[in-house]
């Protein structure tokens, strides 16, 4: 039988977000996959701050064509923007930018981290992923 763990998002209290939790459960549900030898990957993603999760643990895009930045706003809120500054195309719909609280930028904003969004992700080291998460 093949072993599979599906996440569809992570969702953080306001009051403890940007401390790390998103990318904290995402590799210890990664490093858990890696020890039950199940398939670790993630589906396409439209969810920039689990995107960047991913990204920082190793994973890496199927698809590098939706390149954005992404940075910590006030009140909680993402900021996010292309990471080509000509690049026009709509990332994201008003449902997404509503349900996912993002504010949605021309400029990179102070501190920005590059992702990708409407992508899959996969790791291209499994053991080093189980490495990622300490085992205390």
């Amino acid at each position: 039988d093949d072993v599979a763990i599906h996440v569809r998002g992570v969702e953080v209290a306001e009051e403890q977000r940007g401390r790390g939790l998103a990318k904290l459960a995402l590799g210890t549900l990664a490093a858990l996959g890696v020890l039950v030898d199940a398939d670790v990957r993630a589906r396409p993603q439209t969810k920039p701050v689990v995107a960047r999760a991913l990204t920082s643990l190793g994973f890496r895009p199927v698809d590098a064509s939706w390149p954005i930045l992404i940075a910590p706003g006030a009140g909680g809120r993402t900021v996010v923007c292309p990471a080509d500054p000509t690049d026009a195309r709509v990332h994201f719909s008003f449902a997404q930018i509503r349900a996912q609280r993002l504010d949605v930028v021309a400029a990179p904003p102070p501190g920005a981290k590059p992702t990708f969004v409407r992508t899959a992700f996969v790791h291209p080291d499994t053991a080093a992923l189980a490495a990622t998460v300490p085992a205390e």
